[in-house]
């Protein structure tokens, strides 16, 4: 026999119904633009462009001064101005909602949201887009002299484009290194390197500079005594993932204050026998990814050779405004193929355009 059942609703205390009641009711209800966040705004028809957007210069130095923008409106819009390389990828995108473009705080230093860098002698196309306006304004200037990443927190150690010194370690066919594009695009300038290694040696040098090769001072203008505070930046493209493959990076004191980073090792020795009396600190990166990636590590992360007869031999701490050099080694037996491109030493920190 079937039972009939009968269901009971049960009674809402007199402040839950008032929360459900005022739940229905804003479900009900247009969400508000504060609730969701920063909202965009579209044009109406009865939207007047008051100002035509500008730019200030058709030929720009972003080594001496920014771009800057002006355009007024009659009520508040959402707008982008997009800035694209004719002949790179690099591209830069400005956003907001007002009434004006205020050429007083929206301006452009030349740098640019992705990986490629805007260079001196290329043309730029610059695009205004108001939200609900299909009309498009765009332009064309011209970069003179691009934007210059070296300030009191940035020290800019290669910078390609400006036919900076680039060391390579011996000679190419003794050690296995080889030049090549490969296609690549390149951020800036680049160096790029074919890593070929023998089968009886498992680390070989690729890039290195002492900062006295283009320059005077002896020594890196370090000048922060906390290495957690110091970053070493350099852009590195790999053509695949590799595995159980490191990139040594090392950097090298001169402790003894002689001007020259000396180390020991086998069969090393100066007049007055080998060299122990330097520093060299090591960290080790995992060669994981393909293309371009900025790699940032601070000089913290790096530990002092343990052998005396390898960079071990110095005071045992960090000396940062005795660093004269870094060199960057590859770890494998297996065919490498690197690109480099703008190597930095920032402070406070990593390299950020």
């Amino acid at each position: 026999m079937r039972k009939n059942f009968q269901y009971r609703i049960p009674l809402l205390k007199p402040s839950l119904v008032a929360v459900v009641l005022l739940i229905i009711f804003l479900s009900g209800c247009k969400r508000n633009a504060e609730i969701l966040g920063p909202s965009q705004v579209s044009a109406d028809e009865n939207f007047v462009l008051l100002t035509p957007f500008s730019c200030n210069k058709q030929t720009v130095r972003f080594d001496t001064e920014p771009l800057k923008f002006y355009a007024k409106f009659n009520q508040p819009v959402t707008w982008r101005i997009t800035a694209q390389s004719t002949s790179s990828e690099a591209v830069k995108r400005i956003t907001s909602t007002s009434e004006v473009v205020d050429s007083n705080t929206v301006k452009w230093d030349g740098s640019s949201d992705n990986m490629y860098f805007f260079r001196s002698g290329e043309d730029v196309l610059i695009r205004f887009e108001i939200l609900g306006i299909k009309d498009t304004y765009v332009d064309t200037i011209r970069i003179a002299t691009e934007k210059d990443y070296s300030s009191n927190s940035c020290l800019v150690l290669y910078d390609w484009d400006q036919n900076l010194k680039v060391k390579d370690p011996g000679g190419a066919s003794a050690a296995g290194i080889s030049r090549f594009n490969m296609g690549v695009k390149p951020l800036q300038g680049m160096f790029s390197l074919g890593i070929y290694e023998p089968a009886s040696t498992k680390t070989k040098e690729i890039l290195s500079l002492g900062f006295n090769e283009y320059n005077s001072l002896k020594y890196f203008p370090i000048t922060e005594n906390d290495p957690s505070k110091v970053f070493f930046n350099v852009y590195i493209h790999s053509d695949k993932k590799y595995s159980g493959v490191n990139l040594l990076i090392q950097f090298n004191e001169d402790d003894d204050g002689d001007g020259n980073y000396e180390m020991g090792g086998l069969g090393f020795s100066g007049n007055n026998g080998p060299y122990l009396s330097e520093d060299g600190y090591t960290t080790e990166i995992p060669l994981d990814w393909v293309g371009w990636k900025l790699v940032s590590v601070p000089l913290s992360t790096a530990q002092r050779s343990p052998l005396t007869l390898w960079g071990g031999g110095g005071n045992k701490k960090w000396d940062l405004d005795k660093i004269m050099g870094f060199n960057i080694k590859v770890s494998s037996s297996q065919s490498v193929k690197l690109h480099f491109d703008f190597v930095t030493l920032t402070f406070g920190k990593p390299f950020i355009k």
